[in-house]
Parts: structure tokens; sequence; C-alpha cells
């Protein structure tokens, strides 16, 4: 014998909307200031979703301040300038030279273009070299 039970049978017929459904309350049930109190609650939302991903960024600021990666000159220029670099350097030395160098001469594209293209850095001899301290000052 089975003793399956049907539920069906013992659930009344349910509407989807409206008052006295079970589902939620019908319009007619809302309080008067209900938009207000949406719009409120809206606003907290996103007011407390703005502060956690301020929270989250300036951790994460923190911790590139520790690990010494927001001072690169690379992170201080424009995106363009920094794609060109990564396209046509391929040691990262130079890359944060030519960086450094456009940078601190306010460089366009065009000028780092040129600069990287004439090997500017490599022949004014400012490329990386640890002459300081191998080579001992005669002053």
């Amino acid at each position: 014998m089975s003793k399956h039970i049907s539920t069906r049978s013992h659930i009344p017929a349910q509407s989807t909307t409206g008052a006295g459904t079970g589902i939620g309350p019908g319009a007619e049930d809302l309080p008067p200031n209900y938009a207000e109190i949406l719009d409120e609650v809206k606003r907290e939302v996103r007011t407390g979703y703005v502060r956690a991903q301020r929270a989250a960024n300036t951790a994460m600021i923190a911790m590139y301040w520790r690990i010494g990666i927001v001072q690169q000159a690379a992170a201080q220029l424009p995106w363009g300038h920094t794609m060109l670099m990564l396209d046509k350097l391929e040691v990262t030395a130079k890359l944060d030279l030519y960086a450094a160098a456009a940078l601190s001469n306010g460089w366009s594209r065009a000028d780092l273009t040129q600069a990287i293209e004439s090997k500017l850095l490599e022949r004014k001899g400012l490329t990386a070299h640890n002459f300081p301290t191998t080579i001992p000052d005669r002053s």
C-alpha cells in the first residue's frame, strides 16, 4: 500500500498578487508614505555600497604603498604611454627609466615614441647600471 498523500488538494489556489494571498501586501495595505520609505532604503543601500567600495579601494591603495607599487612612474602616466612602452620595450628596467623620463620631462606620446625609437636614454648613458657602486668616486 502506498502512503503517498497528495498535497495538491490541501493547498488552496493562490493568486501571485494582491492582498490576502500570503505573497505580499496589496497596494491598499501599504503605508501612505511607502514610496518615500522605499527611496530612503535605496539611498541607504547605495550609500553603504559606495562606502564599502571606498574602504576596499583605500585598503588596496595602502597595500600597494606597502609593497611599493604606487610610486612607480609608469603608474602615473596615461594609459597610452604605458601601452606604448609595453609594446616597444622588452626590459622592465628600461620601461621604468623611460617612464620616469617621460614624467619628469612632460613628454607627449609622440615624444616618448621618438625617445624610445632613437634609444635616447641608451645614447645618453641613462640606462640601468651599477657605476656608483662599482666605480670609486675620484673627487
